[in-house]
């Protein structure tokens, strides 16, 4: 992104209802100015070796994970799990009820 702007953005909070109504982001007249990084040549060689190394990273997070459920699942039959409290039950309504509304994007690609 070289350059843009953002025209208007309009916060709405109910905060007297902040569990049950939406919270909405409003987004109203966005510019944007985009182009590529660089003026790199393409090497197929060399997008081989990365796209290898990408998938050998994503094994590695997958096994990662799962020896961390494995873990996770042995210590849950040693730690019972408590409840979560206001205050994460809250954030996580108030996340599930966020409405965005975006009017007007102008994106240029030069």
């Amino acid at each position: 992104i070289f350059t843009g702007h953002l025209g208007k953005l309009r916060l709405k909070v109910p905060w007297t209802n902040l569990y049950n109504a939406p919270v909405v982001a409003e987004v109203d007249g966005l510019y944007v100015i985009a182009g590529p990084a660089s003026a790199m040549k393409y090497d197929p060689a060399k997008e081989a070796q990365e796209l290898r190394e990408e998938k050998e990273k994503q094994l590695n997070a997958v096994e990662e994970a799962r020896k961390k459920e494995e873990e996770a699942a042995a210590a849950k039959d040693k730690v019972p799990e408590q409840d979560p409290g206001f205050v994460e039950k809250l954030i996580t309504q108030v996340i599930k009820n966020v409405q965005v509304i975006v009017k007007n994007i102008h994106i240029r690609y030069e």
